[in-house]
């Protein structure tokens, strides 16, 4: 966040250093292979996808992130200066339709709540606009045709509460690459996108049966537990979602579409993902191995726990230390069903005969 302040200082102090030295003037001046007379325009068409942003992705989140690359311009650009200083190519908005995001110092509004949009350039960390690079201290500087602009446009999520809807480019920033001395700054290429860009906020509820749920245990004659380890058959306590939105997926990391000289391709994005947070009410005997413990009541059985999974065998044992995530199918299915099973074990050197009921709760996010 401070980078851009601390960049933006370096030009104000440049600009003061440059107090009482002749101004240069800097212009295209076409040479063989530099025959630009002006800058070059691109306009990039938006990935025309709709992107999901579920309510538990984290504000600062990533929801996509666009590579545009300008390349093969039809010829290259000299900008000559009529005194020797420091040399320049920079990165700014030409447009900034949006405000910035309260706590954001580089993220702007859009036409949706909670989703902002920035530009960021190629360089190393990808600094975002405005952005210059020193070329050089000259009086000339060439760029060939063969130079590459590369810059992302990235959406974020900025709030808890995101907005779904379409995002329309007319009213994203467009961008200008400028070259040049401080003061005298040529503008070489001028960049802006097309189309819109859709999000969608998909969740699903709680079916009422697994709201509430009761699985029966079953009883078991005391002599079924031969040893530290034995168990009882597991009954099914899967949990199950219902009246889903549609999950697209998003990108998170890396880029979700690649704009050259116009031309967009998109990347598969990354599915969506639920996960199940388990909390036993009476605590637990060994979380690693999924083993909670069952209710403190009088006449409770002694010597067991209940054990909980993903697959009826020990292949799907759940760590209760850890979310239990997975990803969601971009699919028409309005439902979805979290496994889960449950089983008594042996968790002491003798079994008492008794009750042995259990309590869990669990809470479900998505990503």
């Amino acid at each position: 966040m401070y980078r851009i302040r601390i960049v933006l200082n370096a030009v104000g102090l440049l600009l003061l250093s440059l107090t009482g030295e002749a101004v240069a003037t800097c212009a295209l001046e076409p040479v063989p292979d530099y025959m630009a007379t002006g800058p070059v325009s691109v306009v990039a068409p938006l990935d025309s996808r709709i992107f999901s942003v579920p309510p538990d992705l984290p504000v600062g989140a990533q929801i996509s992130k666009m590579y545009i690359n300008m390349s093969n311009n039809p010829t290259g650009w000299h900008i000559k200066c009529t005194s020797g200083n420091t040399l320049y190519l920079m990165y700014l908005y030409d447009t900034l339709p949006g405000t910035l995001v309260p706590g954001f110092s580089d993220v702007y509004k859009t036409d949706l709540d909670g989703i902002g949009v920035r530009y960021l350039t190629n360089y190393a960390s990808e600094p975002s606009f405005p952005f210059w690079h020193i070329e050089g201290v000259c009086m000339e500087q060439y760029i060939p045709a063969s130079m590459q602009f590369k810059m992302g446009l990235q959406f974020i999520k900025t709030a808890n509460v995101t907005q779904a809807g379409i995002i329309t480019a007319t009213k994203l920033p467009s961008i200008r690459i400028a070259a040049g001395q401080s003061g005298q700054l040529v503008y070489i290429a001028k960049l802006s996108v097309s189309g819109n860009f859709e999000v969608n906020t998909p969740t699903c509820n709680i079916a009422p049966l697994s709201a509430n749920m009761s699985v029966q245990m079953g009883e078991h004659n005391k002599k079924v537990f031969k040893g530290v380890g034995t168990d009882s058959p597991w009954k099914n306590a899967s949990i199950q979602l219902i009246s889903c939105q549609r999950f697209y997926g998003n990108m998170p990391t890396g880029d979700s579409s690649t704009s050259i000289n116009g031309v967009t391709t998109t990347n598969p994005l990354t599915l969506n993902s639920v996960s199940l947070t388990l909390t036993p009410r009476n605590g637990m005997i060994d979380a690693t191995k999924g083993i909670m413990k069952i209710d403190e009541e009088t006449g409770k059985a002694t010597g067991v726990g209940i054990q909980l999974s993903t697959t009826e065998s020990t292949t799907g044992i759940i760590n209760l230390n850890e979310k239990l995530t997975t990803s969601i199918p971009n699919s028409a299915s309005t439902t979805l069903t979290l496994p889960l099973y449950a089983r008594y074990v042996q968790t002491e050197s003798s079994v008492n005969a008794g009750t042995a009921n259990g309590r869990l709760e669990y809470t479900v996010t998505y990503q």
